[in-house]
C-alpha cells in the first residue's frame, strides 16, 4: 500500500497553522513520534548550517512532518531507515555535476511520488536573484537542508 499524496493546499494549510501553535509543543509531539527523525535533525547533518538556518530546517521539517501526519499515520522511523536514505539522496545530488540549485533538485523529482513535499522544500530554500525572499539559508546551507529534508519526505511518506 502506498502513502497518501500530500498536496499543496494540504501543506499550505499546515504551514500557516504552525504559526499559530505552540512550536514547544509540538516540537514535543513530533519527538514522542519520531524520536528518529528528531534526532537526526540535531545530528552532524545539520551542525554546518548556522543557528538561524537550524532553526528554519527544524521549521521545515515540523511542517513535513504534519502534513503527512494528517495524511496518515507515518509508522515509526528507524535510525538506519535514515542512514540508508540519506546516503542514497547525496548519491543522487551529486550526480548532477553541473547548473543550478533548481536544476540539481531535478533528480529528486524524477521518481517522487509525493512532489508537492518536495516543491514546498525546494521553493523553501530557494534563494531569488533579486534578493527579495528573506529566508535565513546561505547557499552553503541550502543544500544539506534540501537533501537532509528529502530524506525525511522519503522515510516519513515510506509506508
Amino acid at each position: 500500500m502506498s502513502f497518501p499524496f500530500v498536496s499543496e493546499d494540504q501543506i499550505d494549510t499546515v504551514a500557516e497553522n504552525l504559526q499559530e501553535e505552540n512550536l514547544e509543543e509540538v516540537l514535543e509531539a513530533f519527538s514522542e513520534a519520531q524520536p528518529a527523525v528528531a534526532g537526526y535533525l540535531f545530528s552532524e547533518t545539520f551542525e554546518v548550517l548556522y543557528q538561524e538556518e537550524r532553526q528554519y530546517v527544524l521549521y521545515l521539517a515540523l511542517v513535513i512532518w504534519k502534513s503527512v501526519s494528517e495524511a496518515a499515520d507515518p509508522e515509526m522511523v528507524t535510525d538506519k531507515d535514515l542512514g540508508s536514505r540519506e546516503e542514497e539522496n547525496w548519491g543522487l545530488f551529486e550526480k548532477k555535476k553541473s547548473g543550478g540549485f533548481r536544476q540539481k533538485m531535478d533528480v529528486f523529482f524524477e521518481d517522487c511520488k509525493q512532489e508537492d513535499l518536495l516543491a514546498f522544500v525546494e521553493d523553501s530554500l530557494v534563494i531569488e536573484d533579486d534578493g527579495e525572499l528573506e529566508i535565513p539559508v546561505s547557499k552553503e546551507g541550502r543544500i544539506p537542508m534540501a537533501v537532509g529534508l528529502k530524506t525525511i519526505i522519503d522515510v516519513l511518506t515510506a509506508g
